[in-house]
């Protein structure tokens, strides 16, 4: 069964349609394979699966700097509640009235 619940005929392997490439399998895209290659490399090597290729890498340090950053904005707010005032940057700013 292909597209559409229509049969399609067997191409031959390495038959190009479109943008997609008919592999063993059936169709695949060869950017998606390409990925997929470097994930099974990078994990054969003993990689962790995030820093299997360089832009998994760079997401991987974006998303880790992220968290880093909020749990210290959480911790600087957890120190200001328990002290009751200001903390340093913000001293010289009044506190608002309730």
């Amino acid at each position: 069964m292909g597209a559409g619940g229509k049969i399609l005929p067997r191409l031959p392997v390495g038959a190009k349609v479109g943008k997609l490439v008919m592999g063993q399998y059936g169709l695949y895209d060869p950017h998606l394979r390409k990925r997929v290659e470097v994930y099974s490399k990078a994990l054969l090597e003993g990689k962790k699966s995030e820093e299997a290729g360089p832009f998994d890498r760079a997401l991987t340090r974006m998303v880790k700097l992220f968290g880093f950053t909020c749990l210290f904005i959480g911790i600087f707010n957890l120190f200001t509640l328990a002290y009751g005032k200001l903390l340093p940057p913000y001293t010289y700013l009044k506190p608002p009235r309730a």
